[in-house]
């Protein structure tokens, strides 16, 4: 079994309706520290700070796919939510533009 943890934080967008974010980074790197202690939980963790989209969705679906029915994984964002017409939720990502939310 393995204990593996992604964190993903997105402080800045590409959008400038969505304001940016003061904490998203140091509540992560702080989260991080905690999982990766030994004491603790010692996790193996990875960390993604203001990554385009197209970077996320690659290292969250590796993330899960390569997971095994015993494992724990624990899958953590920070940033802007946002939904789209139909109430689907988006997480906002650095190159998100709120009139195309599917493809960033």
């Amino acid at each position: 079994m393995t204990r593996s943890a992604l964190l993903i934080a997105t402080a800045q967008t590409g959008d400038a309706r969505l304001k940016p974010l003061t904490t998203p980074r140091s509540d992560t790197n702080e989260l991080a520290a905690v999982l990766q202690d030994p004491d603790i939980a010692s996790f193996e963790v990875s960390v993604l700070i203001d990554e385009p989209t197209h970077v996320a969705q690659e290292k969250i679906e590796e993330f899960f796919a390569t997971s095994k029915l015993d494992d724990l994984r624990l899958f953590y964002y920070t940033g802007h939510g946002v939904l789209d017409a139909d109430g689907a939720l988006y997480f906002a990502m650095r190159d998100t533009k709120l009139d195309r939310l599917a493809s960033t």
